[in-house]
């Protein structure tokens, strides 16, 4: 497909496909020809997080958020809600929505 680009049979072909361990040499070699176009590396595939609401949470556990502070499960509310007590302040928070961390 290269080829046929460079020698104006195809302007407007894409990059063939290329390993990420060719890139910085094909891009060389792309600037040398006079094509603007560069190879991008490949996106790190997003690492899959266990969402809070995945989790299973017990009366006694200990959280931190990032806007109340520490504090810890008291009760339930529904399946993704609990309630949390933080230094004597109870709020009731949904645990897919909320930023809360498990402490040990």
């Amino acid at each position: 497909m290269l080829y046929r680009r460079l020698s104006g049979g195809e302007p407007d072909a894409p990059l063939p496909p290329a390993s990420s361990g060719s890139l910085p040499v094909l891009n060389r070699y792309l600037d040398e020809v006079g094509i603007a176009e560069r190879y991008e590396p490949p996106k790190a595939a997003p690492q899959e997080k266990t969402s809070v609401s995945e989790r299973t949470w017990k009366l006694n556990d200990r959280v931190r958020h990032r806007i109340f502070g520490d504090g810890y499960v008291v009760g339930f509310a529904g399946k993704d809600i609990l309630d949390i007590d933080f230094g004597g302040t109870r709020r009731r928070i949904m645990a897919s929505v909320a930023p809360l961390e498990r402490l040990s």
